[in-house]
């Protein structure tokens, strides 16, 4: 599957629910019921950067190719789904997509201008993560 065809899929389901407040109510539930990442992950070099909330991004190298965490459950919730997206297709796709995700289920309308800059970053972060794995 395609990035492309991984993020239309997702974005039909999100959009399943009726409105964009109980699809956050849903990223909400998923941050909850993700594990954290171990202790030794939540380290400087694997933080994302000028978001509001403390949020990890880490290389796998095993099934996903990215795994998060957040000390917000919403953020979590959030990084987690473009963590899904972009482990999906090959590294080269994932490295060049820009992600229309939370604009087409309007989760976006729904988080603070800091927290749409926030995962701005952290799909900048997927980007660049990607990029490296392609090299």
């Amino acid at each position: 599957m395609t990035i492309r065809e991984k993020e239309a899929q997702m974005i039909e389901e999100l959009n399943l629910l009726p409105d964009a407040q109980e699809r956050l109510s849903y990223v909400v539930e998923l941050g909850e019921a993700r594990p954290a990442l171990p202790h030794e992950q939540r380290v400087e070099a694997y933080r994302v950067q000028g978001c509001q909330s403390a949020v990890w991004v880490v290389p796998q190298s095993e099934g996903q190719r990215f795994a998060t965490d957040a000390d917000s459950t919403i953020v979590k919730g959030l990084a987690w789904l473009l963590c899904d997206l972009y482990s999906t297709g090959s590294a080269v796709e994932a490295a060049t997509h820009v992600s229309e995700l939370l604009t087409a289920t309007r989760l976006d309308s729904q988080l603070s201008p800091n927290r749409r800059r926030g995962l701005g970053l952290v799909m900048n972060r997927l980007r660049a993560l990607a990029q490296a794995q392609a090299e």
